[in-house]
């Protein structure tokens, strides 16, 4: 007899949210063509989220402010049979899990900023204020699953139930940073922001028409739903080193959050649905470090990286845990590799070239940051699978019209996300 059971569900372990996307990486279509590497060669306003003591480099007042489109390529388990052979009866004819995919995209003005220096208030000491809109998720997901069959003590007859599921996660906010030259070689700067977070999502469960039939979508069997928007302030802080004029360093902290997740579960009977007292859950934002190098063999060329640990375990820290024997869950922290280089095309050199063209390439992996169970035999590691690592590739071209306005457009691509990037920057 076949029997059907449900995976089990927490504040961030319904399966649709196992692949959600942070913005991690520096704003800016300049920054995003070098995959990134911009933490010791903060040099304009998108400084004030990536490292605000780079803010001194900017020598007059500037506004500046970037569209992204980005989209997602989902990967989930839809059917299949694990931990054991099929039956070849219905349904029950794949070994192994086969994965689906869905697409969603999203187009949003994902970071703005003004700077203004305020040397004349600090004598030598080069002062300098920025305010910023910046977006640290932007993400949407969708699926629908057959529903997986699976042995469980040595035994067939158990399935999961065919579902379909939906997310959307926002956080953006504003932030002020301040950056200040503290010596000739040594810049610091400090930021605070604050964020609106936003999270819904609905995970719709079904029965199937026999134990190895198709889903029936007119027989629910359950319903989950996470709901959370919350304002939430964070900082981050930085230090820039100017070894000498071919060589900086630079050091970068932004501190996680959390926000608050109300989890709710109804059963089904027939049509009626019975729902269950309402339960209190976190989102946790993990929180990020970065060391970075920037060299200038020339006036033209710079080559720039940039070592990033994130603490994606905080991600399963205040579950909530819905069922009796549900598994523990957790999520590795990772380390982002991210390598650039920039080489500009000037008059001096191109006589044919009507302004000045920055040209950029660049690689980054971003880490495994799945979430899964802590035993790879439970059921719920059909649903929660480690991934590999993803690997990066940018690049972009930058146009310098004159001394007040720059224009840069960039791309990321991996096999899991493609980000299109278009940013400007004025000075006056």
């Amino acid at each position: 007899m076949m029997a059907v059971v449900a995976p089990l569900c927490a504040q961030s372990s319904a399966e649709v949210n196992a692949g959600i996307q942070y913005n991690f990486s520096s704003p800016g279509a300049h920054s995003l063509a070098r995959a990134g590497a911009f933490i010791a060669d903060a040099s304009d306003a998108t400084a004030a989220y990536t490292n605000p003591a780079g803010l001194v480099n900017v020598a007059a007042r500037e506004f500046s402010f970037e569209v992204r489109a980005s989209g997602f390529l989902n990967s989930y388990s839809d059917r299949g049979h694990a931990f054991g052979p099929p039956s070849n009866v219905g349904n029950d004819t794949i070994s192994g899990i086969q994965t689906a995919r869905s697409s969603n995209r999203v187009v949003n003005i994902s970071f703005a900023s003004m700077v203004l220096p305020i040397d004349r208030y600090f004598g030598d000491r080069r002062v300098t204020i920025a305010a910023y809109r910046h977006e640290l998720a932007n993400f949407a997901a969708s699926q629908s699953t057959n529903g997986a069959f699976f042995d469980f003590d040595g035994q067939k007859g158990y399935r999961l139930y065919p579902a379909i599921s939906s997310l959307r996660l926002r956080i953006a906010g504003e932030g002020v940073s301040f950056g200040l030259r503290a010596t000739d070689r040594i810049s610091l700067g400090l930021g605070v922001r604050q964020y609106q977070s936003s999270l819904k999502s609905v995970t719709r469960r079904f029965l199937t028409k026999g134990p190895t039939g198709d889903p029936d979508y007119s027989a629910p069997h359950s319903v989950q739903t996470q709901r959370g928007d919350s304002h939430t302030l964070g900082m981050n802080a930085g230090v820039l080193f100017d070894v000498n004029e071919r060589l900086s360093l630079g050091a970068t902290l932004r501190r996680g959050f959390s926000f608050p997740i109300d989890v709710d579960y109804a059963d089904y009977d027939g049509l009626v649905a019975t729902p269950r007292p309402t339960q209190r859950g976190r989102f946790n934002v993990p929180s990020f470090y970065g060391l970075g190098a920037s060299i200038r063999p020339t006036d033209d060329w710079s080559v720039a990286i940039d070592v990033n640990r994130i603490t994606y375990s905080d991600t399963t820290r205040h579950f909530v845990y819905l069922f009796q024997e549900e598994p523990r869950y957790f999520v590795p922290d990772g380390t982002e590799i991210r390598l650039g280089s920039e080489l500009t095309m000037t008059r001096d050199r191109f006589k044919w070239l009507p302004f000045p063209i920055y040209l950029a390439a660049g690689a980054w992996r971003d880490p495994d940051h799945s979430i899964r169970p802590a035993d790879p035999d439970d059921s719920q590691a059909i649903l929660f699978r480690k991934t590999a690592a993803d690997v990066h590739l940018t690049g972009g071209v930058g146009l310098l019209i004159g001394a007040r306005a720059q224009f840069h457009a960039a791309f990321d691509r991996s096999s899991r996300q493609t980000v299109l990037s278009l940013s400007a920057m004025a000075r006056f």
